[in-house]
């Protein structure tokens, strides 16, 4: 049995983040599961709950936010990129997928983790569809308010016929 991890251990920058995102998830999320839980089960469960707003800000101050943004992001953006707190909003760490699967394993442990990190389906796929595809126009449009967690987006899909 080859023991090694099989070269699929995290990288330095990855494991600094992943110790920082387990101490964020034990001081923070797993406190508000219960919170989280019983608001699910109310009317209001579509709309967001204080305590997670107050965590994405957490998150943000943690450098935390963003994680799933991938390697090239910086490059891809048509978005002039402001310097310092607010220019890292809008580009993550940039990780490669492996040292974000580390990360991403991280958040999967709590079914409400990954939207205080702005790392949640669907908007990352969205996300990145913008990144990769969009126009200026659209990434200014879409793109930047996703990023900073201002709005959410949807998927749709519809039938030809």
């Amino acid at each position: 049995c080859n023991d090694d991890g099989g070269g699929f251990e995290p990288s330095e920058r990855a494991a600094a983040l992943l110790m920082k995102l387990r101490r964020f998830m034990s001081d923070h999320v797993y406190a508000a599961e219960d919170v989280f839980e019983a608001h699910a089960q109310t009317p209001q469960r579509w709309t967001p709950h204080p305590i997670l707003e107050e965590l994405k800000t957490k998150a943000k101050r943690a450098g935390l936010w963003n994680l799933w943004l991938p390697v090239d992001s910086r490059e891809l953006l048509k978005l002039t990129v402001p310097r310092g707190e607010a220019g890292e909003l809008l580009t993550g760490p940039g990780l490669t997928n492996l040292e974000y699967a580390h990360l991403a394993g991280e958040m999967g442990a709590s079914v409400w983790a990954s939207e205080a990190f702005n790392c949640s389906a669907p908007d990352t796929g969205n996300m990145e569809v913008l990144l990769r595809y969009g126009t200026a126009e659209q990434q200014a449009t879409w793109l930047a308010p996703l990023l900073r967690g201002e709005i959410r987006s949807c998927f749709a899909m519809t039938e030809p016929e």
